[in-house]
């Protein structure tokens, strides 16, 4: 930059911290590799300003109270600065879908080749849950080779033009491997941690096969390991590994690695765990197997419909009342209904019990869609126009900041069940969900009416 504008001043706002962690108020800093870059501006007279502080370009090109103008001549020259770089590699530069636009223009005009402008347009890109960034670039960096090797992890594409290290990442992979073959634990163990560190997926077999380890700690931490890989390919093992392990613990350990998944078949391999439980065939003593049921419980939160209500109400119904207060906090979720436990006394748990069971003899023939909605209706969303079946779109994109957490939750499972999107709601926040969802139908208007 100095080089092509000797008077220029790149801006630098919110920056990383060596090590990474918690950077004030910001959440996207935390790897170490994030960077807040200013943008150059114009006078009204077309003169060159470096800017002090970060300002807001709008559609038109100007700031709102029309001082500076978004400058493209000095903005391209910097971005191309940065993604053109061979040493440190960028991943993705967020700015605002109009500045992009003027950015690639711009390119176009200087009649810059085609492969740098694909380049321009594949790393620019507005973020989907966050603001539009259209007062500063968010720079993003990809893992160094080394920080790669001591489990750097990347989120996103690796575009093709970039040198990722793979060669001599997989070389540290299967020298790891080596060391799963010793006898001594501790290095087995060693390196399956450092193998799910790294989301080795090459190492997934390896990995698999050290869940059935002699060692436990060896078996722990490969169960880890998957989990942190959270590949789908590694499910079926697990789960068959699942169906055939007596062990408690050994259970929730396996349910946290498919849990990590994260796949909606989830939901059917609990409710057979919970079958097998019940019927006597899965011998574990009392107390673990209420753990067991404790922790489908928790699956069932998060994956749970309506094959999962006969089950969870079950033991809503039983008499062990860690369970039955857990059991009415899954009911809550998987049906949407704002069925409250006021007061910790039996009389209000048995209320809580016969509203849940008048529920069940009124509207059992109902689909889970519409659950939903009468979900949403009794939460006095009828402002919201909710005359239709099943739920419209815009009262969902509402609903995904509604301060019922289940609402909130349940507004996001029925648009990924409308649309096919998936984007779980424990991803984000519940502003971000919005603007995730906002964004995702602003750029796929053929779904722009799912219901």
């Amino acid at each position: 930059m100095h080089s092509l504008h000797p008077d220029a001043v790149v801006g630098i706002g919110n920056l990383s911290r060596e090590g990474g962690g918690q950077t004030g108020s910001s959440v996207s800093h935390k790897s170490g590799r994030d960077a807040d870059i200013g943008m150059f501006a114009l006078t009204k007279d077309g003169k060159p300003r470096n800017l002090k502080s970060f300002v807001a370009f709008e559609k038109d090109g100007w700031d709102k109270k029309k001082r500076f103008q978004f400058d493209p001549r000095r903005n391209l020259d910097l971005v191309l600065a940065l993604i053109e770089d061979a040493k440190v590699q960028v991943q993705v530069i967020f700015v605002a879908d109009w500045l992009k636009s003027r950015l690639v223009q711009e390119a176009r005009k200087r009649g810059l080749e085609v492969e740098r402008i694909t380049r321009l347009e594949t790393t620019l890109r507005q973020p989907s849950d966050s603001n539009p960034h259209h007062h500063h670039y968010h720079l993003r960096l990809y893992c160094a080779l080394d920080d790669r090797l001591h489990g750097c992890l990347e989120r996103g594409d690796i575009h093709p033009w970039i040198d990722h290290g793979d060669r001599v990442f997989e070389a540290r992979v299967q020298k790891l491997v080596a060391l799963c073959s010793m006898n001594e634990e501790r290095w087995r163990r060693a390196a399956v941690v450092r193998l799910g560190e790294m989301k080795a997926k090459s190492a997934l077999p390896h990995l698999v096969k050290g869940v059935e380890d002699s060692s436990a700690k060896v078996s722990q931490a490969a169960l880890h390991a998957l989990g942190q890989i959270a590949d789908p390919s590694v499910y079926e093992p697990l789960q068959a590994l699942l169906f055939k392990t007596q062990n408690a613990k050994r259970i929730v350990a396996i349910l946290d690695a498919m849990l990590r998944i994260e796949l909606p078949e989830l939901e059917l391999t609990v409710l057979t765990l919970l079958s097998r439980m019940d019927a006597g065939t899965l011998a574990v003593p009392r107390r673990a197997s209420n753990t067991l049921r404790l922790k489908v419980l928790e699956v069932l939160r998060r994956f749970g419909k309506k094959p999962a209500f006969e089950p969870v109400y079950a033991l809503l119904m039983g008499n062990n009342k860690t369970l039955a207060r857990a059991a009415h906090a899954t009911l809550r979720r998987i049906t949407n209904q704002p069925i409250t436990l006021r007061r910790s006394g039996r009389r209000s748990f048995l209320k809580v019990q016969r509203q849940w069971t008048s529920f069940r003899e009124t509207h059992n023939q109902r689909s889970w869609l519409e659950w939903m909605r009468l979900g949403f209706e009794a939460r006095s969303m009828r402002d919201l126009k909710m005359n239709v079946e099943p739920v419209s779109r815009d009262v969902l994109l509402k609903a995904l900041r509604h301060r019922d957490g289940d609402a909130a939750h349940n507004a996001a499972l029925s648009l990924m069940a409308l649309t096919g999107h998936v984007a779980y709601p424990w991803w984000r926040n519940k502003r971000n969900n919005q603007r995730h969802w906002r964004t995702w139908f602003r750029e796929n208007p053929t779904n722009q009416s799912p219901d």
